[in-house]
């Protein structure tokens, strides 16, 4: 089925996020569609000129059968002349397709490559976010040792001001508990007495 200029002018192809270079194919089909255009208005030009020797050629058969040879070497004229516009079309798409080819094949080496980096910082990303995670989380056992640590000697400490400032020493032994208590009681009997 033979594509008209505009129909490659318009050809939209599937969009991929690492897909074809839209200004490149936009300017190789733009370049494919002046070739069919020019080929198109070469064979019409030819199947013109074909139709205008065709009506010469049966008026002069009216006119004289020997102008029926003239006629036969014009019919082959114009066959050699479509056959070789024939030739060079196909020869222009093929060359047309070539060049699609290479373009599409270079474009397929380039994002298997471009795949390959993304896995390859793809492994890189989760292996830094493993690391990370163990580092956060060695940071939060750190942390949390030192609040203990620190809520340990803050205890310390004030247990150590509390006994410095009651000047009671601990332990106590019994007997000073219970030396303690004398005094206190003899102290008692001696302001009741007052």
């Amino acid at each position: 089925m033979p594509l008209s200029p505009l129909e490659i002018r318009n050809q939209d192809f599937a969009k991929a996020p690492w897909g074809y270079k839209r200004d490149e194919v936009k300017f190789f089909l733009a370049q494919v569609a002046e070739a069919v255009a020019e080929l198109n208005k070469e064979r019409d030009q030819l199947a013109r000129r074909l139709e205008g020797l065709m009506k010469r050629v049966s008026e002069l058969e009216a006119q004289s059968g020997a102008i029926g040879q003239a006629l036969e070497l014009a019919r082959k004229e114009s066959e050699q002349i479509l056959a070789e516009a024939n030739k060079q079309a196909a020869h222009i798409r093929e060359n047309a397709d070539a060049e699609a080819q290479k373009v599409m094949d270079q474009y397929a080496v380039q994002i298997n490559e471009t795949k390959q980096e993304l896995y390859e910082l793809t492994t890189i990303k989760d292996s830094y976010f493993r690391k990370l995670l163990r580092i956060l989380e060695l940071q939060e056992d750190a942390l949390r040792r030192f609040d203990e640590e620190y809520e340990a000697r803050r205890l310390k400490s004030s247990i150590a001001s509390l006994a410095s400032e009651s000047l009671v020493e601990f332990p106590l032994s019994d007997s000073e508990v219970f030396s303690n208590l004398v005094h206190r009681r003899k102290r008692e009997v001696l302001f009741e007495s007052e």
